[in-house]
């Protein structure tokens, strides 16, 4: 009788891969970062956005303006009997230096030069001269910089005198040292006036202080080829801005709100909560729009003319019902 197979033996699983470890999210940077800016004026008028990023506002004056990047980037000012909330995109609300400056080692900042910024860990901001296209840097210029050494508000440069000018000739290299590589390279269609701080065989150490454009009231301080510096031969004209227009409105037995009220804004995406409207602060009401009321903002009693705050087109102030009763009644 023919022998019948033999079963293999069983074999066991192979063992389990150990458990991969799992990987740590990234901790997103602690930042803590506030500049508080009292008397504010915006120069240009800068962008209000909702929580959900809409424009609804432009604002050019602030009795107080606070900007915070704990908790994510938010600004806040007090103006015309309103708290309002912004959410700025860096663009949108530039910082300038308390002191000087200096990036790529040639160009210095001054106090009336707007700085492109972003947050980072810690009470800083990550800080970045705005493109001019008349100064292209070699390498990207930015820095660390502490917010107590930063503004909301433009302040004041000390810029040498200009005697020279500096001849436009193609791309222009700017270096730090006499003998170094170039960091900067200038592009100009124009002659620039420039103060001459020293002249060393076929180089020349210039300072040219910037008036106009992005990059006003900084100055690019480096060395040139010396045969592109020469004298002024005529002095240039400068203008005066003045600060024309504004005044105030008082009014007695204004009345408006009891106390605090929460004031939303649509922007086209639905009402949104952007802050809170003041005590002593009137409104007019209008429609129904939804479960709020529409209100057009009259302002303190005592209140800067024209209004500092002007509405997006198409946005509108909301109240609740009650608020908006409360807000617009008169004494």
């Amino acid at each position: 009788m023919p022998a019948q197979p033999t079963a293999p033996a069983p074999t066991e699983p192979p063992p389990a891969p150990p458990e991969a470890t799992p990987t740590p999210a990234p901790i997103a940077p602690a930042t803590t970062c506030e500049i508080t800016q009292e008397h504010w004026d915006a120069g240009p008028a800068r962008p209000l956005r909702t929580p959900s990023g809409r424009i609804y506002a432009t604002l050019t004056r602030a009795d107080t303006l606070r900007l915070s990047t704990q908790h994510g980037v938010t600004a806040e000012a007090t103006v015309h009997g309103l708290r309002l909330r912004s959410t700025p995109h860096a663009r949108d609300l530039p910082v300038y230096p308390r002191d000087e400056l200096l990036f790529a080692d040639v160009v210095r900042a001054g106090g009336g030069t707007a700085l492109r910024w972003s947050a980072v860990d810690g009470p800083r901001l990550r800080v970045a001269p705005p493109p001019d296209r008349r100064v292209r840097f070699i390498a990207t210029p930015e820095q660390d910089v502490a917010c107590d050494r930063l503004a909301l508000q433009r302040g004041y440069g000390d810029s040498p005198a200009p005697y020279h000018r500096l001849r436009p000739r193609g791309p222009i290299a700017v270096a730090a040292t006499m003998d170094g590589p170039a960091v900067v390279q200038l592009q100009l269609a124009r002659p620039v006036p420039v103060a001459l701080l020293e002249r060393v065989g076929p180089h020349a150490k210039i300072a040219w202080p910037i008036s106009d454009g992005p990059l006003a009231d900084a100055t690019v301080i480096g060395w040139v080829t010396g045969h592109l510096v020469d004298e002024l031969t005529r002095a240039d004209g400068g203008t005066m801005h003045g600060l024309g227009g504004l005044g105030m409105a008082g009014t007695s037995h204004w009345g408006g709100c009891t106390a605090e009220r929460p004031l939303h804004v649509d922007a086209g995406r639905g009402p949104e909560l952007v802050g809170t409207i003041l005590a002593g602060t009137r409104v007019r009401t209008g429609p129904r729009r939804g479960a709020l009321v529409m209100v057009e903002v009259e302002g303190p009693a005592t209140r800067v003319m024209p209004t500092p705050v002007k509405l997006h087109p198409g946005a509108q102030f909301l109240l609740a019902p009650a608020d908006a009763r409360d807000c617009s009644n008169s004494e």
